[in-house]
Parts: C-alpha cells; sequence; structure tokens
C-alpha cells in the first residue's frame, strides 16, 4: 500500500511539473527593439515612457495579454504624482 501511495505521488508530482514546463513554454520572451534614445512620452496610464519605442513594447505586451493599449497623453515626462 505504501508503495502504491509513492507511486501515486510521484505521478501527481510530475504531471505538476510537466504543466509549468508547458506554461512556461508558451511565454514570449521574444526581446523588444527600441532605440536608445531619450524622448520621453507620458502615456494614459500615468506612466513615463523613455520614448515610443518603449511604449509600443508595452503596448506589444499588453496585446499578448489582453489588456488594453496605452495611448500618448502628452509629450515629455508625466507630471509627478501625490
Amino acid at each position: 500500500m505504501q508503495h502504491l501511495t509513492t507511486i501515486l505521488i510521484f505521478t501527481l508530482l510530475l504531471s505538476v511539473v510537466m504543466i509549468q514546463a508547458e506554461h512556461d513554454r508558451n511565454i514570449d520572451i521574444t526581446p523588444c527593439k527600441a532605440k536608445k534614445i531619450f524622448r520621453p512620452i507620458c502615456g494614459d496610464d500615468g506612466h513615463t515612457y523613455a520614448n515610443t519605442d518603449l511604449l509600443k513594447c508595452e503596448n506589444e505586451k499588453r496585446e499578448r495579454e489582453e489588456r488594453p493599449k496605452v495611448e500618448v497623453k502628452s509629450r515629455g515626462p508625466c507630471p509627478e504624482r501625490d
């Protein structure tokens, strides 16, 4: 009986590891290409992005996560929040 319990626990743990590995493999880890130019813009999410390329990268990530896009609110950094 103890041998059967050990086999069942091992099988369960192996299944969990395999499911997690499949999930990790489906995650897109492609690096986003962005110029190294500092031209800050303020997104409508209240976050300052160093340039439009980084805002584009954020929107690509959000698209994969099925979240709404960030639009440019204004040129320059976002105002400080209190």
